[in-house]
This record gives structure tokens, C-alpha cells and sequence, in this order.
């Protein structure tokens, strides 16, 4: 069954916490963390400093929407970081267009007992992934183009999760963007093993409903 993360980029961060806990309530299997920087993305969203008031039993999903993200990654290594070698199995996820030189940054992520993925936009060829797929546990197919929620979903990049299971079937692929109850059908028919859900999913009346009505 397809793994649900709830992204909080479209929760209400007046009560930040409060919406943590209702989206686990109503069983999500993690939460995407999108970290903006203005640069890489158009928009600006938050940091380590709103992700460690966070209190959660869910691991964690960093996707890190920033050009040059090696500062961040040391933040995330440092000794000081709760989130290192912690006892869930927090994933980091790198852009294959933010940078030439993330191999590093794959490397120590794992050697600090965080999960590293790599992410690809839609309009990316899948070639890009190449060599960084040996240092990857997953990929993350962006399904609209990142920065903003509440895009339509880009069907084109179904192919992308087809050739990326084919060629790398260990591999664990996701899809963010657009993902509503009017793209699922097209999804479900992939071999996608994780979604990554926001203002579908916080803009619904009933958090569980939304959360069940994407799986398959």
C-alpha cells in the first residue's frame, strides 16, 4: 500500500502543532518538511527553527528546495541536531537541479543515519538522475513545478516513475504536486510507493477521509 505524507506547507501555522497532531491522528505515515529558500524556488517557507518545535513519533521528510543545500545538510549533521542517527528513520531529500556537487552531501546524510533521495522536476530528464541513483535510497518525481501548493498535476511525469521503477526497482519513488482524489486514478496506476499530500489534504473537512481516499 502507497505510503501518504502530509506536507505541511499548506497547514495553519498559527497552530502548527495542533496540525501535526491531527494529520497523525488520521494515520499519515510522515511529515514532508518543504524548505524554501527564495533562490532555488520563488518562495521563502521555513527553516530548522519552525521543524525543531515539532513534537512527532512520525519520521520526518526533508525536501530541501534550495540552491547549494550543503549548508543545510550541515545542519543537519551537526552533533547538536536531534534529528541525526535518531531513532526513526528521517529521510533528506536533495534536488538533482540545485546543485553539480550533492554527492557529498548524499554520502554524509546516510553516514548520519538520515535516509537521502533525490528529487527531479517536471521539466528535468530522468538522465539527470543517473549518477545519484548508487547513493539514494529514493526519488521524488515532482508532479507540478515546486515552490507553491495547490498546482494542477503534470501527467507527463508518469513516465518518469515508470522508467525509474524499471531500471531501479529497490528504489522507492514518490510523487508531489497536484496529488488530489482527481489525479489518483492516473497514480494509482503507477508503481509509485509514496504521495506527498498538502492543500489536498489541509484544505479538506475531514483529515482521515482525505488521508484514506488517497491510498491504493
Amino acid at each position: 500500500m502507497v505510503d501518504i505524507l502530509g506536507s505541511i506547507l499548506s497547514a495553519d501555522f498559527g497552530s502548527l502543532q495542533l496540525e501535526v497532531d491531527k494529520i497523525t491522528d488520521a494515520s499519515v505515515d510522515g511529515i514532508h518538511l518543504d524548505v524554501m529558500d527564495g533562490n532555488f524556488v520563488p518562495n521563502i517557507s521555513f527553516g530548522l527553527p519552525v521543524i525543531n518545535k515539532i513534537e512527532t513519533d512520525l519520521p520526518l521528510d526533508f525536501h530541501l528546495m534550495i540552491r547549494n543545500p550543503e549548508t543545510f545538510v550541515r545542519h543537519l549533521v551537526d552533533e547538536d541536531c536531534r534529528f541525526r542517527r535518531s531513532k526513526f528513520k528521517h529521510s533528506v531529500t536533495l534536488h538533482a537541479e540545485a546543485s553539480a556537487e550533492i554527492d557529498d552531501d548524499l554520502e554524509m546524510l546516510r553516514a548520519y543515519g538520515y535516509s537521502p533521495r533525490i528529487a527531479i522536476n517536471p521539466a528535468t530528464p530522468v538522465t539527470a538522475l543517473e549518477k545519484f541513483l548508487p547513493l539514494v535510497d529514493g526519488v521524488l518525481v515532482m508532479s507540478v513545478n515546486p515552490g507553491f501548493a495547490g498546482q494542477k498535476f503534470i501527467e507527463g511525469v508518469l513516465s518518469k516513475v515508470a522508467y525509474i521503477k524499471e531500471q531501479n526497482p529497490k528504489l522507492l519513488v514518490g510523487l508531489d504536486g497536484g496529488v488530489n482524489d482527481k489525479s489518483l486514478p492516473l497514480i494509482a496506476k503507477t508503481e509509485c510507493d509514496y504521495l506527498v499530500s498538502a492543500s489536498y489534504l489541509f484544505n479538506s473537512n475531514n483529515y482521515a477521509v482525505a488521508v484514506d481516499s488517497l491510498r491504493f
